[in-house]
């Protein structure tokens, strides 16, 4: 009688961000063997939209032009 197991490796995911994602996915060990098999369940996955705001003041100010990265819908104010 031939007895087989498998060892499981378990990475959760959820509810992280797309770069959060990607390292926990590139951290999982490589297979050890030709024949191991890998399975990857993926819920969904999306980059945030980034945006680049160019910032310009009175002429009177006499301050140069600045650019900010903003994900986008974060709150503009807060974020100057």
């Amino acid at each position: 009688m031939m007895e087989t197991s498998e060892e499981r490796i378990s990475a959760s995911t959820e509810c992280l961000g797309y770069d959060s994602t990607v390292d926990v996915l590139t951290s999982l060990p490589p297979p050890s063997t030709s024949d191991e098999v890998i399975e990857v369940r993926v819920k969904r996955i999306r980059r945030k939209p980034r945006v680049s705001v160019k910032l310009q003041y009175p002429p009177e100010e006499n301050t140069p032009d600045t650019t900010i990265e903003l994900f986008s819908g974060e709150n503009l104010r807060r974020a100057m």
